[in-house]
Order: C-alpha cells, then structure tokens, then sequence
C-alpha cells in the first residue's frame, strides 16, 4: 500500500509536488518495478492517486504489473468539496492490482440478508435448454408435503415423468405461463438441504411449489466509498491534533485512518500479512495495521519507509502513542486499551551521506591540474576520481575500521552541521546475508549472532574488537562456548579480522570459516541482482 504524491499544486502537502509528468512517472515506475520483486504470489498492490496522474498511473501499472488484474475504488475524502472550476471536487481513488484469475479481495463484514424464495430459477439462463442437468423431478406426499425424493435429470425433449406412488407428485421447475424452467442447484443437493430444513415444500394457491432458504453472506465491497468516516478532515488532521495536541496539524493532509484501514483490510485474507508502505508520511498505515490487529488479534506487521524529518517529529511518536492507547485527544491519553507490540526503526545511509564522507587522496600537482582544464576534470571525475581517489572513505568501506566495529563512523549532516554517528556493522551485514536471526547476545567481549539464511543454511557470526580480543582469546572463546568448524552445527560461520580459526572446504570452491570484511565488501558492492 502506497500514498505517493499526487503531482498536482492543489494541495500545500509535505511531499514535492508539481513534477513533470515524466519525471513523476519515473519516480513511480522505479519502485514499482522494485516493489514487485517483493510481492509474494498472492501479494496485491494498492496505490492511491486523484484526477491529476490516475490515468498515467493506472497505465503505468498495467504495464509494469503484467499478469494483474487492474481494480480501482472511488473514495469520497471530502465531501464539502474542493473547488476551482466547474465542479467542486470531492474524490480520489484507490487502484488494486491484483493477480489475474484470483479472488482475493476480502468481503465487507457486513453481511446480507437470508434469501427465502422459490427454488425454481428465473431471469438469465433459467430456461431447461441453458441448463438440463438442473431440470428434474421433485417428489413431493401431497398430504404432509414432505419431499420425499428427487429424479434423474431428463434430458432435453424428453417427457416429463409422472409419479408411482398415487400419494406423492412429481414437481418440476415450471412457471405459470407453462416455460420449462431450471432448479437453482443439482439434485445430489436437494436431499441434503431437505434433512437440514433449507429446502422444503409449500402450497400457494392450490400449487405445490418448491422454496429455499440460503443464509446472508458477508457482501462484496463496492467501487464507490462514501461517508463521514472517509473524511480526510476529521478523520485525518483533526485526529493526528488530538494525538499530538497541536492547534495545526502535525502533518498536512493526512489521509483518513479509516481509508487506509478500508484498503487494508480489504487486501488482508491473511491475519499473518506484511505490509509495506515506502511513501509512509504520517504513518496512517502503520497506525491501521494497529487496529486490525487489534479488531480480529491478527499478526499484521508493517514496513514504513519515510525520508522526511517528519519520520522523528510525526511518524515514529504516532505510532508509539498508538500503541500505548487507541483514543487521544488534546495530546493525552483517553482510553486503556493498549496493544502489546514492539517496533524496530532504523535510519539508513543516504545517497548525500554518501557523497559527503567520500575522502579523495589527490596531491598539488593533480589540484592545479584539474582546477586549470574543465574538461579534463569532468573526464577525471567520471573514470578515475570516484573509482581510484576515494578509495577506502568511510562510506565506501573502510576496512581498516573494522578492528573496531562496533566505532564505525559517518559523517552526516543534521540539522545545519556535519556530526559523526555510529554505522551499526552487525545489523548491516544480517541484511547483506538476507539472514533471519535466530539469537543475538553479548559474550565477554564478543559479538554473537546465530541465524539462518534463505537457501535454509546455518550461519554463526562473531565479531571483535581487534584491538581489544587478539586471536588467542578468539580461540578460547570459540572452544568455551563449544564451537567447532568440523561438525555440523553451522554450515557457515563468519569472523572479524584475520583468525587461527581451523578451515575446511565444505564444496569444491566453498570454505567454511569466512571473514567479515572480505564478505561485506562483496555484498556490499555485488550489484549483479539489481
């Protein structure tokens, strides 16, 4: 599920808007391609967007999203209505992609009414000739009108069957102007519903006729949502000041809480779903996901990616207050219930980050050089400058820093100035593995992780201060804690810094005893996937 921004200037919102339409859709085509790499078989997308690109937007998806099917919901978000010329506007969509063939979209909690009607069929295809099989005798006492037995279904042209027994009649599905109709359902069902009182006989008008009963079903939702809860006013900015207790909004035009928890439950056939959001705002979604857990004890998780600095002030406190209470207003708390649950953030290196740690070793000679001659500067910085000079800047690596890494630095720029913040190593490289960690603890000095990659191999990961653990303590801790490279408690263990650890080859070209920062580099900078 993603709000990205709708690239129009009618709203003053926090997101940039006003791109091009190429531009815009760049932005969009590139996460959405990279968005469907994470799409579980049965993982649907939903975008929402007004009038300004849904027509761009719509066909991008139809492009990039081959094998779904296209669905889109308007939603009523305001309805006094927005106006600037001719029409007051009032709406916006919601466009689900959906795997083509599947019926996923989950039913309203709303249920219909019991169905009690005749079991003869009426409208389209209700004729015999649309359906033989469903044209058969129903054999009905005359006194008790108790259905006692069905026929065989007679074939077309095939004369209708009167009745053995001189106390029962056979009824067929015909109506009052003598057309030869069809039952609703085959006669193997017909005794069936009998026993369980949902199929029986009664007499109108001199008439035997044949009724059913069919319970209410939960009701499909509808391509239009309207009503106050879909109020992005009320339910969206005045919600976010009760949170916070602000006289303004903490963050312009959120969305309405009940719109994204509509279009998320509509999408979560599973209580156990992931759902991620990478233009997260405010964090309606994490704060929906939040109530449908709390509404059926699901095991929702969320993903919320956010670069503004809203993600400190609005999105990441939302969420701590949600989870502490369901209700608020005037910034505290007016309702008990909680949700037991705990989050993980995590800020990530930015591209400026990147470029702002980068060290380039170049002498006098090259400064003047390249200061006198554009051209050879622009040459000098595409094919050897970022390559060659930069060689070992912090954002690139420096392996020299991993004698100490849980010290390694960035230099990033909050706030107005530049100021060194700690690089967490070990969660770092448990991505870079795309490992599942089973277990983390701090021993004596040593960092230990145990997990599990994707192909299903056991990993053992252990990290050092160079300068404070030599080889030989590494040693002694690996036999204290009962680990050894030769049995097959892990298929791969990986250490910081040079070790005595023994090695054996597990496959013709695999090792098992890897170190970290060979591994990391490889990773870090293996692009072959992307």
């Amino acid at each position: 599920y993603i709000d990205p921004p709708y690239n129009t200037d009618g709203l003053e919102i926090i997101y940039k808007n006003g791109y091009k339409d190429s531009s815009w859709l760049s932005l969009i085509k590139d996460r959405l391609m990279i968005g469907k790499k994470l799409l579980t078989s049965l993982g649907i997308y939903c975008i929402m967007i007004d009038d300004a690109e849904y027509a761009n937007l719509y066909k991008l998806m139809e492009e990039i999203l081959t094998g779904y099917t296209m669905r889109s919901v308007i939603i009523e978000y305001n309805h006094r209505g927005r106006v600037k010329s001719n029409f007051a506007y009032t709406h916006e969509y919601a466009i689900w992609a959906i795997k083509s063939g599947l019926d996923l979209i989950t039913r309203k909690d709303e249920v219909s009414g019991d169905i009690k009607r005749n079991l003869r069929r009426t409208g389209t295809d209700s004729t015999r000739i649309s359906s033989p099989s469903m044209f058969y005798g129903i054999e009905v006492d005359k006194n008790s009108l108790d259905i006692v037995g069905v026929t065989e279904p007679l074939a077309l042209g095939e004369t209708l069957l009167e009745s053995n027994n001189p106390n029962t009649v056979l009824i067929y599905p015909i109506d009052d102007n003598g057309i030869e109709r069809r039952w609703y359902y085959g006669k193997d069902r017909i005794m069936e519903d009998v026993k369980a009182g949902k199929v029986w006989a009664k007499l109108i008008n001199n008439n035997i006729q044949i009724h059913y009963h069919q319970d209410g079903k939960p009701k499909y939702r509808k391509s239009l949502w309207t009503g106050p809860t879909f109020d992005s006013s009320t339910y969206g900015s005045e919600l976010l000041n009760d949170i916070f207790g602000l006289g303004k909004s903490a963050f312009s035009f959120p969305k309405s809480i009940f719109s994204v928890f509509e279009c998320l439950q509509s999408i979560s056939f599973d209580i156990n779903a992931t759902f991620l959001d990478y233009f997260a705002g405010s964090g309606t979604t994490g704060h929906a996901v939040i109530n449908l857990n709390r509404k059926d004890n699901g095991n929702r998780k969320y993903i919320l990616v956010e670069m503004g600095e809203y993600f400190d002030t609005v999105l990441k406190p939302r969420i701590q207050k949600i989870i502490y209470s369901k209700d608020w207003r005037d910034g505290k708390p007016v309702s008990r219930e909680g949700s037991s649950h705990m989050f993980k953030y995590m800020r990530l290196e930015s591209y400026e980050d990147t470029l702002n740690n980068l060290d380039l070793h170049r002498n006098e000679l090259q400064k003047v050089t390249l200061a006198d001659n554009a051209k050879m500067r622009e040459q000098y910085l595409l094919s050897y400058m970022l390559e060659i000079e930069s060689q070992g800047s912090p954002s690139l690596l420096n392996l020299d820093q991993f004698e100490d890494p849980f010290n390694y630095k960035l230099n990033v720029y909050r706030n107005g100035e530049s100021q060194p913040v700690n690089v967490d190593m070990v969660e770092t490289f448990n991505y870079l593995l795309g490992l599942k960690v089973q277990q983390t603890e701090f021993i004596r000095g040593f960092k230990v992780v145990r997990g599990e990659l994707l192909n299903g191999e056991k990993v053992l990961i252990i990290w050092r201060n160079l300068k404070e653990k030599s080889n030989e303590e590494l040693d002694n801790f690996f036999t204290k804690q009962d680990y050894n490279t030769r049995d097959f408690d892990f298929d791969r263990i990986y250490v910081n810094g040079d070790n005595n650890l023994p090695n054996i080859k597990t496959g013709e070209e695999r090792w098992k005893v890897y170190l970290i920062e060979q591994e990391f580099k490889r990773l870090m900078f293996d692009v072959s996937d992307l």
